[in-house]
């Protein structure tokens, strides 16, 4: 769901770490590859209940 909303390549989705989901904040630190600009993207409330919690 999250690759999907956020436009994520499957490269990115594979590279994506449990440090760059901020859950408390509500926001996902992207890296983009491909040359793309790096950005931070809000998680809404339906992602973050899809979303499990970081061990």
């Amino acid at each position: 769901m999250l690759t999907y909303r956020h436009g994520q390549r499957v490269s990115a989705l594979v590279s994506l770490r449990w440090d760059q989901v901020d859950q408390r904040q509500g926001v996902m630190h992207i890296n983009r590859l491909k040359q793309g600009n790096s950005s931070v993207h809000p998680i809404r409330g339906s992602e973050l209940r899809a979303t499990p919690t970081a061990a």
